[in-house]
């Protein structure tokens, strides 16, 4: 199982570059893609500040993001487990 904290860094695959390029999707899970796609990847802390979606709701949309190969989550030094 993935644990997202703040200080995880999370970027999108070459799976999920392509879906955000092709405008294939919608909702909330397609907005953080938006955000990893232009920023290059983020913290948890700075994609909290950036889409107005709290931590919570962000880790959930990360963890299925995982699962489903658009996103990894990158551990730092204290990061996933």
């Amino acid at each position: 199982m993935t644990t997202v904290q703040s200080i995880t860094n999370i970027s999108l695959t070459p799976l999920g570059k392509k879906k955000v390029e092709d405008m294939s999707g919608k909702g909330p899970a397609f907005s953080v893609m938006g955000h990893l796609y232009n920023s290059g990847g983020m913290t948890l802390s700075d994609l909290e500040a950036a889409s107005n979606m709290n931590k919570g709701r962000l880790v959930g949309i990360i963890r299925l993001l995982h699962k489903e190969g658009y996103a990894t989550v990158t551990k730092t030094s204290e990061g996933i487990e």
